[in-house]
């Protein structure tokens, strides 16, 4: 299956249906509907800082389904009060454009400095960035991401 994060625009829709204690998860593309794939757990965490709530959920279940746990933050702040609370966070995806006094970017500057193990990924549908933006060792995607080609380079920031 491949998916599509799209933002606003999302055209893949994620549902979780809570009956009986038990989380149901589906991804809706069109009319067709797939079961979450099964696949070995990477057992990395993933912050993930997005002020979309739809966006956050689908990419946070896309995620969980490829293998990998997942924290979310609505804005920096948020994601700044998370890595300041815990010390097991292996990679932060940021976007760029979000609520508040610090963008993804700075907060992706602020991450490098402060917590140099971490992986950073930046997306973005409204800017475009190129390597001389980033911290070193971090990566750009622009927005619409496949979430097969951004699992891709966590795997291979994960080494």
């Amino acid at each position: 299956m491949r998916s599509c994060v799209l933002g606003f625009q999302s055209q893949l829709v994620s549902i979780r249906t809570v009956m009986e204690r038990k989380t149901v998860r589906v991804s809706c593309t069109g009319s067709k509907i797939f079961p979450p794939e099964r696949t070995m757990a990477t057992h990395a965490l993933v912050l993930i800082v997005e002020d979309e709530p739809l966006v956050s959920l689908a990419l946070s279940d896309e995620l969980e389904r490829a293998g990998f746990m997942v924290v979310e933050a609505a804005n920096a702040a948020e994601a700044l009060g998370v890595l300041e609370s815990r010390d097991d966070i292996d990679i932060i995806i940021t976007d760029v454009d979000m609520p508040g006094t610090m963008d993804g970017l700075a907060l992706a500057l602020a991450v490098a400095h402060r917590w140099p193990p971490i992986r950073i990924i930046v997306v973005s549908g409204h800017h475009g960035l190129d390597q001389m933006n980033l911290p070193e060792g971090s990566a750009f995607h622009p927005k619409p991401y496949r979430t097969d080609q951004l699992v891709g380079t966590m795997r291979r920031m994960l080494g």
